[in-house]
C-alpha cells in the first residue's frame, strides 16, 4: 500500500521523478578546525531541535545531536571531514556510503541532512540548493526522512503519535493524520498498532516505527544512518529485504550510511567507499568487486592483503614479507632478504590477473606504477628511491589478494607459498581456513575436507587483481 499524500504536507508523491537528481553534493569540503565540526546552527539550539523537526526526526533535541556528535567525533580523532566530494543520487535511486571508521560517511550524511554546514560547495537536494553560496536551508526545510540506529522514538506516545509528529508540524488535519499513519503502519508491516506503546514492542518494532515516521510525509529522500545495525539476525536480514523491497515499490530515494559491507553490497543499487574524507570508488555492488579501483577498495571490501609483485614477461613474482598489508615484502637487487634469509616467493601466469594499470590508490601511502611504463602514479609522497624498474628486471607492481583469489594445496605444490594452519572456522558453504606463511596470517576459503591445525599446506595464488 502506498502512502496517501496531502498538499497540506507540502512533500512530493512517493516515486515522483523529476528528472534531475534527488540528491547532489558538488566539491563539498566540511573541515574540523581546531578539533570543532562545522555546526548547522539549529543543531546548536537546545530543546527541539532540527533533528525533532525535521520529517521522521527523533525524540532527542537538536542541540545534543545536531552539532554535537561531529564535534565530539573531530576532538577525538575520529572525524575526517569532507574533501571536494562530488555525488549524485539519482530519483528512486538506493546508494550505500562505506568505509573505515573516520572516513567521514557520518559526516557526509549529516551534511545532506542538513546537522553540519559545509565550508565549500554545493548540496542539492530535487534541483534545490540547500546549503551553499546561495544560503542554508535548515534540516526541517528539506522535505527528509531520516531514520537513526537506536529506534529513536519517544517512550511517553503511542505508535501514533510517534508517526504522526511530522504531519503535526505540517498542519496536516488530524482525520489525514489519522489516515496516513494507519496506511504507513501496513507499508512497514505494523498494521493496528498506533494505539501501542514502544515499550510493548521488540527492538524491531521499535525501528520500523521509527521507518514509518520516516516515511509518513513522504520525503524527498529518505536517509539511514546505521538504521538496522542494532538489530540481532535474522531479524536484521529481515527488514533489510523489506526495506529494499519497499524502495524499489514505491521508487524511494534513499542514501544509506552503514559499516556492514555485506548489508551495502546487498541491498544498494550503488556502493560509494570513503577514505579519509574521499570517494575512493563507487559503482555497483558487481563494479566494486570485479574491478576495486585502488588497493584500498579490493583490502576494505574484500578484504584482501596487498603485496610487492614484480612484473617479468608473462609471469608476476609474488612476494612476502611479513607485514604485506603494507607491502612492505619489497623486492631487493640484491639477494632475497637482509641476512641471507630466503622470502618466500612464488611465480604466478600474468593471465590469472585482473590488471588494473594506472590507477592511484586514493587515501593511501601505497604507491601505484605503470606496469608498462614503469612510472609512479599518484602518490607525491612517494620519493621513488625504489625503482619501477629494478635492476634484476620487470616492473613493480601492487597484488590484492583476498580469500577467494588463494586455493589450499598440498604441501610441496608447485606455485604455492608453504604455511601453517593456524585455525579453522566452520561455515556453511565452505571452511575459512587461517594459515600463517612468511611472516603473513592468510584467509581463505575452503570446500573440501576439514583441514587439521598445525598442518602444513600451499597456498597456490589463482587469481588477484595487480596495480600498476
Amino acid at each position: 500500500m502506498t502512502i496517501p499524500q496531502s498538499p497540506a504536507a507540502q512533500v512530493r508523491p512517493a516515486g515522483a521523478h523529476t528528472g534531475s537528481p534527488a540528491i547532489a553534493l558538488d566539491e563539498v569540503t566540511v573541515r574540523y578546525p581546531g578539533g570543532g565540526a562545522s555546526a548547522a546552527s539549529g543543531g546548536r539550539r537546545g530543546g527541539r531541535g532540527p533533528e525533532a523537526r525535521g520529517a521522521g526526526g527523533g525524540p532527542r533535541g537538536g542541540g545534543a545531536r545536531g552539532g554535537g556528535r561531529g564535534h565530539t567525533g573531530a576532538a577525538s580523532g575520529s572525524g575526517a571531514g569532507l574533501f571536494a566530494i562530488d555525488l549524485q543520487v539519482e530519483d528512486g535511486e538506493f546508494l550505500a556510503i562505506v568505509g573505515p571508521s573516520g572516513s567521514g560517511k557520518t559526516t557526509l550524511l549529516r551534511t545532506v541532512a542538513g546537522f553540519i554546514v559545509p565550508q565549500e560547495g554545493t548540496v542539492t537536494i530535487g534541483g534545490r540548493a540547500v546549503a551553499g553560496p546561495a544560503g542554508f536551508v535548515p534540516p526541517e526545510g528539506r522535505g527528509l526522512g531520516m531514520v537513526f540506529q537506536d529506534h529513536a522514538v519517544w517512550p511517553h506516545m503511542s505508535v501514533g503519535r510517534n508517526i504522526e509528529h511530522p504531519l503535526r508540524l505540517a498542519k496536516v488535519p488530524a482525520a489525514e493524520r489519522r489516515a496516513r499513519v494507519e496506511a504507513v503502519l501496513d507499508t512497514v508491516g505494523l498494521p493496528g498498532f498506533a494505539g501501542r506503546r514502544p515499550a510493548s514492542l521488540s527492538g524491531g518494532q521499535r525501528q520500523r516505527v521509527a521507518l514509518a515516521r520516516a516515511l509518513v510525509a513522504g520525503p524527498r529522500a529518505l536517509l539511514l544512518d546505521e538504521a538496522l545495525s542494532s538489530l540481532d539476525e535474522p531479524l536484521r536480514a529481515r527488514l533489510r529485504s523489506e526495506l529494499r523491497a519497499l524502495t524499489v515499490r514505491d521508487g524511494l530515494t534513499a542514501l544509506h550510511v552503514t559499516h556492514d559491507r555485506a548489508e551495502a553490497l546487498a541491498i544498494a543499487d550503488r556502493v560509494a567507499v570513503l577514505d579519509h574524507g574521499r570517494i575512493a570508488q563507487i559503482g555497483t555492488p558487481r563494479e566494486l568487486l570485479d574491478a576495486p579501483a585502488s588497493p584500498f577498495v579490493a583490502q576494505f571490501l574484500q578484504d584482501a592483503r596487498v603485496f610487492d609483485a614484480r612484473v617479468d614477461g608473462a609471469e608476476v613474482r609474488v612476494r612476502l614479507g611479513g607485514g604485506g598489508a603494507s607491502g612492505v615484502g619489497a623486492f631487493s637487487d640484491v639477494g632475497d632478504a637482509a641476512g641471507g634469509d630466503a622470502v618466500p616467493e612464488v611465480r604466478v601466469p600474468l593471465e590469472r590477473f585482473t590488471r588494473h594499470a594506472g590507477r592511484a590508490d586514493a587515501g593511501s601511502s601505497m604507491p601505484t606504477r605503470s606496469i608498462v611504463e614503469g612510472t609512479t602514479a599518484g602518490d607525491s609522497a612517494h620519493d621513488g628511491s625504489d625503482s619501477a624498474r629494478p635492476a634484476g628486471g620487470g616492473t613493480t607492481a601492487k597484488l590484492a589478494l583476498g580469500p577467494g583469489d588463494l586455493e589450499l594445496v598440498p604441501a610441496g605444490a608447485s606455485a604455492a607459498f608453504t604455511g601453517t594452519v593456524e585455525a579453522v572456522l566452520f561455515g556453511s558453504e565452505a571452511w575459512t581456513v587461517e594459515v600463517e606463511c612468511g611472516g603473513e596470517v592468510f584467509h581463505l576459503r575452503h570446500r573440501g575436507d576439514r583441514p587439521i591445525e598445525g598442518e602444513t599446506v600451499g597456498i597456490a595464488v589463482r587469481s588477484g587483481h595487480l596495480y600498476g
